[in-house]
């Protein structure tokens, strides 16, 4: 039996290998069935080599599309944006500004955040892409602004998120964060929101993975938690009846 000291890299290695599959299922390179069947060995496997096992049944995308290596190990140290890992140390602005007035502004693909940053739309859209932005170490500000607009803002899954703000006739979405993996050489975003007759989303997707695929992923893993936590509540009563019929079949007449 491996030691409590080995359990929270096991729990680590079992999320991420979840994120792998999830991301093979997004792009239609697993079926729901084949998905729902991997994901379950994951959450039985009870040592590193099982979880590794399922993980390299899978087949990966190939290289340049952005996808994660089902070569690489996925328990401790693996980027959660498929190979870039954060703090990188490019020149970086103080402050910066997206505005978008009767139009669109986008900022997707590989950029460079500044520290504080001023998002404003106005009658238009504003989308700020996260996954490939290079984020480096420590707080990014971004004071953001809905007004008759909309603003949207992906994240990839892991990243530190934190929003707060009002909605008048509007409304502020955070999204549906993971677990943010913990270091002093994380990023951490900090959205200071206000949405008049507007709305604020916070999107947080895979690398490559659109709105869509993102719902549907969670969608089906919402469905597979259920499952397998229905699946433990049957066999805790199933265990708890033996164990009174045991005990009555004890006490004396």
């Amino acid at each position: 039996m491996e030691s409590d000291r080995t359990l929270p890299s096991l729990d680590d290695a079992r999320r991420r290998a979840v994120d792998i599959l999830s991301e093979q299922f997004a792009h239609d390179r697993l079926s729901l069935e084949e998905f729902e069947e991997l994901v379950s060995r994951v959450e039985k496997a009870d040592a590193m080599s099982g979880i590794q096992a399922v993980v390299d049944r899978v087949q990966v995308a190939p290289a340049g599309e952005g996808g994660p290596s089902a070569s690489s190990p996925v328990a401790v140290g693996r980027p959660l944006d498929g190979g870039r890992a954060y703090g990188g140390r490019a020149p970086q602005r103080d402050t910066d500004s997206a505005v978008a007035v009767l139009g669109e502004t986008k900022r997707t693909g590989h950029w460079l955040p500044a520290r504080k940053t001023k998002v404003v739309a106005t009658l238009g859209s504003v989308e700020l892409d996260l996954r490939d932005a290079a984020l480096g170490p420590g707080e990014y500000e971004f004071d953001v602004k809905a007004i008759l607009g909309s603003v949207e803002i992906v994240a990839p899954e892991g990243l530190q998120v934190e929003c707060a703000g009002s909605a008048i006739l509007g409304s502020i979405d955070p999204g549906r964060p993971t677990p943010a993996v913990p270091g002093v050489d994380r990023p951490i975003v900090r959205l200071n929101c206000m949405a008049v007759l507007g709305e604020v989303d916070v999107d947080f997707r895979l690398p490559g993975e659109t709105k869509r695929q993102a719902k549907r992923r969670r969608k089906l893993e919402d469905r597979q938690r259920k499952r397998l936590a229905a699946g433990r509540s049957r066999m805790k009563r199933g265990f708890g009846g033996k164990l009174n019929r045991f005990f009555d079949r004890q006490s004396p007449p």
